[in-house]
């Protein structure tokens, strides 16, 4: 089976769920037309992913979630052949307590600080994220010029961080971050001043502190805010106006 859909002439999109994957069938000899690859709930091998990565040339999209990948994985992306990658999703399983599994608490930036240029991705999506890396997380975002998708977790002092991106194409936004961490209105307004182009923002696990919403009501191009598990002053929804607003669609909970 594995044999016909990595060498069928036709398939470009391929999504392997809860299976298992025999690597030995991708075509070496000719380059596949797969272009996106998904690999969920799926246990990948360090040598499956070298070869995935070396012989899969024409990948734009490749995500890895539950795939059980460790750190070297970084590294194997960061010498593969994908040259033209431009979406990236590294991750696990919500609720997954297998932490030596992870590609590491920095997850996808073990990839973007390997030096290797990565200018070309415009989504980058990892879910697990060690705070203590803020500063040097942000350093390697700067240099993909092109991110427009953004999905990472970040506190109080990562908000502020991501301002210092150039040039700023970001579009969509979705942060992961800890309740315990109160993010504050200095951070938000910030983030919302650099950020004038967002036409998404989702927040889980977010404590957002007075006036925060004020300043994301004021996002010119926002029409879908996403509130999940976030902590909000209902009062704050009073800076939005929704008959005249763009804003379509909101989830909210966990309002105080």
């Amino acid at each position: 089976m594995f044999k016909r859909l990595f060498n069928s002439k036709k398939i470009e999109f391929l999504t392997l769920q809860s299976t298992n994957i025999i690597t030995k069938d991708i075509p070496s000899k000719r380059i596949s037309p797969l272009t996106s690859l998904k690999l969920i709930g799926v246990h990948v091998k360090t040598e499956q992913l070298r070869i995935i990565c070396n012989r899969l040339k024409n990948l734009t999209e490749l995500t890895l979630i539950g795939t059980h990948i460790d750190q070297r994985a970084g590294q194997i992306i960061s010498n593969s052949k994908l040259k033209n990658l431009t979406q990236l999703t590294i991750g696990d399983f919500i609720g997954s307590e297998s932490a030596e599994h992870y590609l590491s608490k920095e997850g996808i930036m073990n990839v973007l600080k390997s030096g290797i240029s990565w200018k070309e991705l415009t989504f980058v999506s990892s879910e697990r994220y060690d705070h203590m890396i803020c500063s040097s997380t942000c350093k390697y975002l700067s240099h993909l010029q092109n991110l427009a998708h953004l999905e990472i977790g970040v506190d109080n002092d990562g908000f502020i961080e991501l301002c210092n991106f150039e040039p700023n194409n970001l579009k969509h936004f979705c942060n992961y971050a800890s309740e315990t961490s109160e993010i504050s209105e200095y951070a938000i307004q910030k983030f919302c001043d650099t950020f004038q182009n967002l036409t998404f923002l989702k927040l889980r696990n977010t404590k957002l502190g007075p006036g925060c919403m004020y300043h994301i009501s004021k996002l010119p191009n926002l029409t879908d805010l996403q509130l999940e598990r976030t902590y909000v002053d209902t009062e704050s929804f009073k800076h939005f106006k929704y008959e005249r607003s763009k804003i379509t669609y909101s989830w909210l909970c966990r309002l105080v």
